[in-house]
């Protein structure tokens, strides 16, 4: 199921990253990954309320962000 649930949490917008994922044995366990914005933890919470019913999964697990670091474009050489 993972093209069609992959294609049910992409369309939310909250969600601005979506792909699968290799799993292994110790982490991590799940095969999608979703990255999600929210300004508060609730409104997160009620994101995930909501995917989860879409979807049917209730299984899953939220790393929340701690830190974040400055973003810069990538520079390539030529």
């Amino acid at each position: 199921r993972v093209d069609e649930v992959g294609q049910q949490m992409a369309a939310f917008p909250q969600v601005t990253h979506c792909y699968e994922r290799q799993t292994s044995a110790r982490w991590p366990r799940f095969n999608i990954f979703t990255m999600i914005h929210a300004k508060t933890v609730a409104e997160n919470r009620k994101t995930l309320a909501s995917i989860s019913d879409e979807t049917g999964i209730e299984e899953y697990e939220v790393l929340s962000t701690v830190r974040e670091f400055k973003k810069e474009r990538v520079r390539y050489l030529v």
